[in-house]
């Protein structure tokens, strides 16, 4: 599959398409804002000179990625690494996966998804509660069975790494499907040099991995 081509000018675009105000005007959620740096972030993981500045998913781009998906959603724990303010975990939950959980080592972010789950109330919500943890994602353990896991470009590499490897050990251990969504994937060579993963749909914008253990 051919490589897709990484431009960072071309994404820029699409951040100020969809920063998110509407959306936390409808649910009266505080997902968007100014881009937060990690400078200012409160947290204790040693970790925090390797994350990214947060800034929210837009609705377009994960509606997207999960299109993709020809799964049973309520077979799947969905898995946000990165997750901010929470807005990911927020859109996931119109969908009915048996498990949501979302991985924050920023407490201030922490904080902020627990006080966006709790308002948001939609209609047409179908997934079990949403799990906002505090955690250093290098220290989670991986759940064992189906998965989708999400990253929008949440680390730099160092801590990127280790997350995949991971995730490639819970594979060994107990085979499953797996798929990974990679928005703004800068460090795509990680997966595509895992024997663990092969790559499903690769876009300018997004990345998507399936695994090669376990697959559907």
């Amino acid at each position: 599959m051919a490589k897709a081509s990484l431009d960072r000018r071309t994404w820029r675009s699409s951040w100020r398409a969809d920063g998110g105000c509407e959306f936390d005007r409808k649910f009266g959620t505080e997902t968007s804002g100014n881009v937060v740096q990690t400078e200012g972030l409160d947290t204790t993981s040693p970790n925090w000179i390797h994350s990214t500045r947060y800034r929210p998913t837009p609705a377009t781009i994960f509606h997207e990625l999960m299109a993709a998906l020809s799964i049973r959603h309520e077979e799947f724990t969905f898995i946000d690494f990165g997750s901010g303010k929470g807005k990911v975990l927020l859109l996931a939950s119109e969908l009915p996966f048996k498990a949501i959980v979302g991985i924050e080592f920023s407490k201030d972010l922490h904080e902020v998804a627990q006080q966006n789950v709790a308002r948001y109330k939609s209609l047409t919500q179908a997934s079990s509660p949403i799990d906002c943890r505090l955690l250093d994602a290098t220290l989670y353990d991986i759940p064992l069975g189906p998965k989708v896991c999400f990253f929008f470009n949440p680390f730099h590499e160092p801590v990127m790494t280790q997350v995949v490897r991971r995730l490639e050990a819970s594979l060994v251990a107990a085979p499953s499907p797996t798929f990974v969504l990679y928005y703004r994937p800068f460090l795509q060579h990680i997966f595509r040099d895992s024997k663990c993963f092969r790559e499903l749909r690769v876009k300018q914008e997004y990345a998507i991995y399936q695994s090669t253990l376990g697959a559907v």
